[in-house]
């Protein structure tokens, strides 16, 4: 008898070791919502085909899909665990290289993106020789060169654009 509670007492030991030794290695849980929001980029809807989700009040988005919607390039390096987003505006040194577009082309542009925004009489856009461009109540200057090709930096920098609204 005495061998038997010897044995059924390694056992019981044995097994409460091996629990709890399971239980230290097996992953932290953590609960997520699966999240559907409505995703606006520059004024326009945007739909995500890979839902976003919800941990403790932080929303998590799918990087690759929210870089395409944002026009950035995404490279991702998992041997390095890194991720590298890149706009297709060339960064030198902390200034955003120039982007410039003749006049004509920015009014299309904007028109087009914000229809909302009438070129006719009591126009709510209008760009004038001298870059004061008004959209709605904003009124933004932009600089030009000789050939009044226009500098769009200032609206995309406002999120009036985006730089794969340019290409």
């Amino acid at each position: 008898m005495k061998t038997f509670a010897k044995t059924l007492a390694t056992l019981v030991l044995g097994m409460a070791l091996g629990s709890a030794t399971l239980a230290a290695a097996a992953p932290s849980t953590l609960k997520a919502v699966i999240a559907d929001f409505k995703i606006i980029v520059n004024g326009e809807s945007k739909t995500l085909t890979k839902s976003p989700i919800v941990v403790d009040g932080t929303t998590y988005l799918p990087v690759r899909e929210v870089a395409g919607l944002v026009g950035a390039d995404l490279k991702y390096d998992g041997a390095n665990k890194k991720i590298e987003l890149t706009t297709s505006l060339a960064e030198e040194g902390n200034q955003v290289s120039k982007t410039s577009l003749r006049g004509e082309k920015i009014v299309d542009l904007l028109s087009k993106k914000y229809p909302e925004m009438k070129t006719n009489s009591g126009e709510k856009l209008s760009l004038t020789m001298d870059g004061t461009l008004t959209l709605g109540d904003k009124t933004i200057k932009l600089t030009h060169d000789s050939e009044y090709n226009y500098d769009v930096t200032p609206l995309i920098e406002q999120g009036i654009l985006v730089a794969s609204d340019i290409q």
